[in-house]
């Protein structure tokens, strides 16, 4: 399958190689109602996509090949006020009967949905925006690494007070998309991605009201030249808090060689009715501390960058996962420093996780466009005394303005299981 993958690689990127560019329209400004279609503006991305698994959940081997995208028109800003629509799509090309169920609906077919559809308002300093939507927030986001992403019924507002700073509020209820637990092609309540996890047992039964659960999210980010920091509080009505923050030092800074040094740290904790549940089912008590820290040396002369990462989970066999985060949005909850493709410090307890990383700017060495980069990951957990590893490799060459390949080879070890070789080769073409 690897060789496969790789063969698809090279003839794609031998096919797309004499691409054209196409600049973007500027988007104008309507002066008039009749105005704010005609001058709107559509665009979209097709995507192609063949993955292979030599053995998935269940112990089997899959192979699909799928091709998708999106879809959108944008209005044009009436008195800073604009519409978006888009529709996004999936069909198999493959029929097999073992399949990757991250890219298919139950019924192990394709689908098509409205995904996003919001108004927004937009200022020099303000953006407000109220819909379903795409999302790139740190415990909240698309997770944009399969055909369709994770899209969020939400409303957002973004405020920056200086061009140093950004602040940010919002209420998110619904979620479709790739990591909802469902039907992925549906908008459903936050409350029933979680049920649908089983994630705290029979809190749902014992409180149907929690299925209507929201997250209420504020959050601070400042980013100067040599300094960020960012801060997030993020709560789960009737169920949880989570504090989030992050960041980061340029301690040196040359075109030779960059030193960034970089911490984290996340807090999760049960509130309200799911923490008096969890008084009589110690198993659904959140009660997590996560941990971590990084450098990151780059030479922007060679075009080379090193990585070494940690992160370290508290351990609290008095609660859910050993001490570790609640299990719900999948990578859409997950911004840890050591998180690889598949495996990660998240939501479980007593981890310490270990990543190193290289990756090169092939463009420094005459391959315009070309970057490739390998990482690997040890995560031990001490309550069962077990190791996970994973090793990934990753290749991209960017065409054009339009289109981009990128393959990515994957090794997943794990003790109690069978060594997953994954294979996965996107093409996207912007239009």
């Amino acid at each position: 399958m690897k060789k496969l993958a790789i063969l698809l690689f090279v003839a794609v990127t031998s096919l797309f190689a004499t691409g054209e560019d196409i600049l973007e329209k500027p988007t104008s400004e309507a002066k008039k109602f009749s105005e704010i279609l005609k001058l709107g503006e559509m665009k979209g991305q097709a995507r192609v996509l063949y993955q292979t698994n030599s053995h998935n959940e269940a112990g089997n081997g899959t192979e699909d090949l799928l091709v998708g995208g999106k879809i959108s028109f944008e209005t044009t800003p009436l008195y800073a006020i604009n519409l978006k629509t888009s529709f996004y799509m999936v069909y198999p090309i493959l029929n097999r009967s073992s399949k990757d169920h991250d890219y298919y609906n139950p019924n192990g077919d394709g689908y098509s949905m409205l995904g996003e559809m919001f108004v927004k308002y937009a200022s020099n300093d303000m953006e407000i925006k109220l819909g379903q939507m795409e999302l790139d927030l740190p415990l909240i986001n698309s997770d944009d690494i399969r055909m369709i992403p994770n899209l969020f019924t939400a409303a957002l507002v973004n405020y920056l007070p200086s061009k140093e700073l950004k602040l940010t509020t919002g209420i998110v209820s619904r979620m479709a998309g790739w990591e909802n637990s469902s039907d992925h092609s549906k908008f459903v309540k936050l409350g029933e991605v979680i049920n649908n996890t089983e994630t705290f047992g029979n809190f749902f039964a014992d409180n149907p009201s929690a299925i209507n659960s929201r997250l209420f999210i504020i959050g601070a980010a400042y980013e100067s030249e040599n300094f960020t920091l960012d801060g997030w509080f993020y709560r789960q009505t009737k169920m949880l808090d989570t504090y989030y923050t992050k960041g980061s030092i340029k301690a040196y800074k040359s075109d030779a060689m960059s030193i960034n040094l970089m911490a984290q740290y996340m807090s999760e904790k049960s509130i309200g009715k799911l923490d008096n549940y969890s008084k009589i089912d110690y198993a659904a008590k959140v009660d997590c501390d996560i941990y971590g820290a990084a450098i990151e040396l780059e030479s922007e002369t060679i075009g080379l960058k090193w990585f070494l990462a940690y992160n370290k989970s508290g351990k609290n066999k008095e609660s859910l996962n050993d001490g570790g985060t609640a299990d719900f949005f999948g990578g859409a909850k997950d911004s840890l420093f050591t998180s690889m493709d598949v495996e990660t410090a998240n939501c479980a307890g007593d981890v310490s996780a270990y990543k190193i990383g290289v990756e090169f700017d092939l463009e420094k060495v005459g391959f315009k466009g070309t970057n490739i980069a390998i990482a690997h990951a040890n995560f031990y957990r001490g309550v069962d005394d077990t190791t996970k590893k994973e090793t990934d490799f990753r290749a991209s060459y960017i065409l054009n303005k339009q289109a981009n390949i990128e393959m990515m080879l994957s090794k997943i070890e794990d003790e109690q299981s069978n060594t997953n070789n994954r294979a996965r080769i996107f093409i996207k073409y912007n239009f």
